[in-house]
């Protein structure tokens, strides 16, 4: 793109659609890959173009733009979700409107409504069978991807379950049940809870009746006896099960192999490796664990604290305990791993070795070995923009091409990382507190921002601020200015990448919140 330095913001193409969202001054606009303006700036909000449309907003009222710049709305709705067909809000009022033509999909009379489910497995073409849940006068029901209302709005509630029939768990008069793909009843409206996010996964539901859990199949016959004050929400190999205040285990034909005895249960992994073969148990206010067969493996010696999941539970051989008011990690064998130091667990990365962790406030690294990750202050503080200014684009592009895309890249990727390289180069500095960790995996140089400023590992940064961060390297590396700045640029190019817009942000503290409460419920469930 061109005459990228003409504007305060340009975020990267959308993997859409060849169109940015560009901002000068407090207006934004759209370009294409060439530079060209397919709209004025003259929006106070623009977001990211999916597909066709782009959805704008002026003076507090939100429509569509289409690929050539045309506003295929009017400017009228109070609010705007989703991106295909998306929900419109009219004072009080949802509906629908086409996001290819701008035209209503149904009428803005919805007292409620929400996005649509993808239905995988139907019998139309892809998007097809997709439904959408409307409410008016707090009964709910689903509409199709034409605007008919195919399940009648009756419902105190209802779920769709993408994948399985039948399809929806809906709740009438108090009660909850099941709904095949037509909208018969299949399962009888006689169940205080029922169902979870997949309602017959492993071809079973967890359902409760008169105060206890048990299991139902499809057909509705009573695979777990409903016994349990709780239990886990998907009957698979071996779950825990809470009876008369205790947590026991079952096997997924319902049999208790280990009778509840214990305060609280962990659950097992749910595959066969074999640091997914304990489960972390609390007895006599002290948590061990133990394996499938209820033999202890690991004594009952440390603190109970299942604040966040991943504590006391077993990642590639190593699991997060608490021991004297401090935290640590231990393998499968009890062995400790990395001492009791430390008063917080923030993450434990997926391949089990890296971990955030707290230590008076501040944010650590470690491996395995409990090693602090140990960074290099440079001497002259250099900061990225310095290692910018001093590489060229076609320096950068060689380490690229050797390191991560090997010369075979499509084009879109390349013109991603030219975009955000000449994106960097066009921006001001901020003052950042923040350092860009180049530090090592398997003998390769990698690029990460290790925040200090929030004190939180969300590594989400204005394309500025990054600017004037310190660049430290780890001991052992010694990369060029080129690979320090074609690192970063690739990250940067990532979706998950360091440079964000606000639509990121939003979205992304967003999705935490819902995990929060979905975690705050599981806790509360004991689970």
């Amino acid at each position: 793109m061109s005459n990228q330095k003409d504007y305060d913001f340009c975020e990267k193409l959308s993997e859409y659609r060849d169109i940015a969202v560009v901002r000068r001054g407090d207006k934004f606009g759209y370009i294409n890959r060439e530079g060209v303006e397919i709209t004025p700036l003259k929006y106070d909000r623009a977001l990211q173009f999916y597909y066709d449309t782009g959805r704008v907003q002026l003076g507090g009222k939100w429509g569509l733009v289409n690929s050539r710049g045309k506003e295929i709305t009017p400017l009228v709705y109070d609010e705007l979700k989703g991106v295909e067909d998306p929900i419109v809000r009219l004072g009080d009022k949802y509906g629908f409107i086409r996001s290819k033509t701008g035209k209503l999909l149904t009428p803005v009379k919805y007292d409620d409504a929400k996005i649509w489910t993808q239905i995988m497995f139907g019998l139309g073409q892809f998007g097809e069978d997709d439904l959408a849940r409307v409410c008016i006068g707090g009964k709910w029901g689903c509409i199709n991807r034409r605007g008919e209302e195919v399940i009648p709005l009756i419902y105190d509630e209802i779920k769709i379950d993408q994948f399985q029939n039948p399809r929806f768990r809906a709740k009438l008069n108090g009660k909850w049940g099941f709904l095949d793909k037509d909208g018969k009843v299949a399962i009888a409206f006689e169940y205080d809870d029922a169902g979870d996010n997949f309602f017959f996964y492993n071809g079973t539901t967890r359902v409760k009746k008169d105060g206890k859990y048990g299991f139902i199949n499809q057909q509705c016959v009573v695979c777990v006896p409903f016994i349990y004050d709780d239990c886990e929400p998907v009957l698979y190999n071996t779950l825990w099960v809470k009876r008369n205040g205790k947590y026991g285990f079952i096997d997924e034909t319902g049999k208790e192999i280990i009778k509840p005895k214990y305060e609280f249960a962990r659950s097992f992994g749910r595959g066969f490796k074999p640091w997914q073969e304990l489960a972390a148990v609390v007895r006599n206010g002290k948590v061990g664990f133990i394996n499938r067969k209820g033999r202890r493996v690991i004594p009952f010696m440390y603190e109970p604290d299942f604040e966040k999941r991943e504590n006391y539970c077993f990642h590639y051989g190593f699991a997060s305990v608490k021991y004297g008011g401090k935290w640590g990690v231990i393998d499968e064998k009890n062995n400790v791993a990395v001492p009791f130091l430390y008063d917080e667990f923030l993450e434990q990365k997926c391949d089990g070795i890296f971990r955030y962790v707290c230590r008076d406030g501040e944010q650590i690294y470690l491996d395995h070995k409990g090693n602090e990750w140990t960074l290099n202050k440079n001497a002259a503080a250099r900061t990225f923009m310095d290692y910018l200014h001093a590489t060229e684009w076609a320096e950068a592009l060689a380490v690229l091409k050797k390191r991560f895309i090997g010369g075979r890249s499509k084009e879109d990727d390349m013109q991603k990382y030219k975009t955000n390289y000449f994106n960097f180069k066009s921006k001001s500095s901020k003052p950042s507190e923040n350092i860009i960790r180049i530090y090592d995996v398997n003998g390769n140089a990698f690029a990460n921002i290790f925040d200090v400023k929030k004190k939180i590992p969300i590594n989400y940064f204005e394309w500025s601020e990054i600017l004037d961060m310190e660049v430290r390297i780890e001991d052992n590396l010694t990369p060029s200015n080129a690979e320090i700045v074609a690192l970063c640029i690739y990250e940067a190019s990532d979706d998950d990448g360091l440079v964000v817009t606000e639509e990121h942000f939003t979205k992304h503290f967003q999705e935490m919140a819902k995990l929060k409460e979905e975690w705050k419920q599981e806790r509360e469930n004991g689970i």
